[in-house]
């Protein structure tokens, strides 16, 4: 997939950070947890402003989530076009009767 390419040290460590919120979510985690996670981030980053945090946390999630449809698509050859109108249908609003 060539991910060495455009995984800088800043994104690995914003796509570690989302893939552990994302972990929290799959463990069971809540938004407590979440909320605690951030919180965690923040204080190991005190000169940060918190905006930055949560713009980092954002960053890393769009780029964990473009690996994953790249993943799809190496291991099923499904074009990430494909999965993400297959997602679109899945979320569109229902349709009014």
């Amino acid at each position: 997939m060539g991910e060495d390419d455009w995984i800088t040290p800043e994104r690995r460590e914003n796509i570690r950070d989302a893939l552990a919120l994302l972990s929290l979510q799959f463990s069971g985690g809540g938004g407590e947890d979440i909320a605690n996670y951030v919180d965690v981030v923040a204080c190991e980053n005190p000169t940060r402003p918190f905006e930055d945090i949560l713009l980092r946390l954002f960053v890393g999630t769009l780029d964990l989530a473009q690996f994953l449809v790249l993943m799809r698509y190496d291991e099923l050859a499904i074009p990430a076009v494909d999965t993400l109108t297959e997602l679109g249908r899945i979320f569109a609003e229902p349709a009014e009767e």
